[in-house]
């Protein structure tokens, strides 16, 4: 695979995460399926897909508030108080 195509595909994941707030993809090609091809040879074009971006603002804000060191954070001082 070319770096540039590599690095399309790692863009496209990084859009999709910020726009949509998820890492759902494209599904299914209409003109894949209309040609009889199998999906998981061909990928998708994505052709058919609408994508409304989200506010990342505020999905940051909520990471940043609910991640994963916070939660951490807050189980370990649990164990400290012999919590769970």
């Amino acid at each position: 695979i070319e770096t540039a195509h590599t690095m399309h595909c790692f863009d496209y994941l990084r859009q999709s995460i910020m726009c949509c707030g998820d890492t759902t993809l494209e599904g299914a090609d209409p003109y894949t399926i209309a040609r009889g091809q199998d999906n998981l040879e061909t990928g998708t074009s994505g052709i058919g897909s609408t994508h409304m971006c989200k506010d990342y603002g505020a999905i940051w804000s909520y990471a940043k508030v609910k991640g994963a060191a916070r939660w951490a954070a807050k189980q370990q001082k649990e164990k400290e108080k012999g919590g769970r």
